[in-house]
């Protein structure tokens, strides 16, 4: 199927899908430039012109080295496999790895090259489909616009006000959703008309009005990581949350990294999960229950 296709490209994404292989190497008359580079970057190894050793910072300028099997990756290495992620622990996770192929340096790979542009649209396309597999769900047991608005509804008849000036958050849903005005209230009913069924909701509303409907199972699809995840990637958030030093140095956080990876297998199960439930014959014998089998 295409969709799994898509989804196992991004599962199955490489090194060489991120790696940068136009590289700036050693050049005895650049190396302020490559002093200034390494510094920037926290980074201490730069390759040498024929690609096959490298060349280190040292307080004087740089050495030449062979390449340290620790600091090696091949380019079929897949990104978000854990012993990928163990490599960029040893020496320093702050370092460049050399992407080696045929003995020569392809490219190098450090843990802000998870930010590529490759990765952050293949991640946007899958959330979409993921997306709408959701609004699918719910047409598919027959569920409308209509219910989902009496549930939120219900939501906020439920919610317990600290005072009377404290609105929660069903109540503000809910208003935003059936303003009282008669104006603002034909101009969100005639867009949801215009539209196809749920797609004027939010994406998080969705995913919890399904798990309430035991549509869908919150081990396997955990609200808060998935909203969490779907924010992050729709804001194009750096996943390596980069920040600067007081003295100007990049750093890296390589904690959220991984962090970050784990969600990214959590949604991955909960992709295929709901792959599989929209592919159930029977659109009126299905439940949370199958999913786990």
């Amino acid at each position: 199927m295409k969709t799994t296709r898509m989804i196992n490209r991004l599962k199955n994404a490489t090194i060489g899908d991120i790696a940068v292989t136009e590289l700036l190497c050693y050049d005895e008359k650049n190396i302020p430039k490559l002093l200034n580079l390494c510094r920037r970057n926290s980074i201490s190894y730069i390759p040498s012109q024929d690609r096959k050793s490298i060349y280190k910072m040292t307080d004087d300028g740089f050495v030449q080295e062979k390449i340290n099997d620790d600091l090696c990756m091949s380019p079929g290495e897949l990104i978000f496999d854990e012993i990928t992620i163990k490599k960029f622990t040893k020496v320093d996770h702050n370092e460049i790895r050399f992407v080696l192929q045929d003995g020569k340096i392809y490219g190098v790979v450090h843990i802000v090259d998870y930010n590529s542009e490759y990765l952050l649209v293949e991640l946007y396309r899958a959330f979409l489909r993921f997306e709408n597999n959701l609004r699918s769900l719910l047409i598919k047991k027959d569920l409308k616009n209509e219910d989902f608005i009496k549930w939120v509804r219900v939501m906020s008849d439920c919610e317990i006000y600290e005072d009377d000036n404290t609105q929660n958050y069903w109540t503000k849903r809910y208003v935003t959703l059936m303003p009282a005005e008669d104006g603002k209230r034909w101009r969100v009913e005639n867009e949801r008309r215009n539209l196809y069924a749920f797609q004027t909701f939010l994406f998080s509303d969705l995913l919890e009005y399904a798990i309430d409907c035991k549509l869908l199972d919150s081990s396997v699809f955990p609200s808060y990581i998935l909203k969490k995840l779907r924010n992050y990637i729709a804001h194009a958030r750096h996943l390596t949350s980069i920040s600067e030093a007081e003295e100007g140095n990049l750093i890296y956080n390589f904690s959220h990294l991984k962090k970050f990876i784990a969600d990214l297998k959590t949604f991955f199960f909960a992709f295929d999960h709901l792959e599989d439930l929209l592919q159930s014959k029977d659109k009126n014998n299905f439940s949370s229950a199958d999913i786990s089998k």
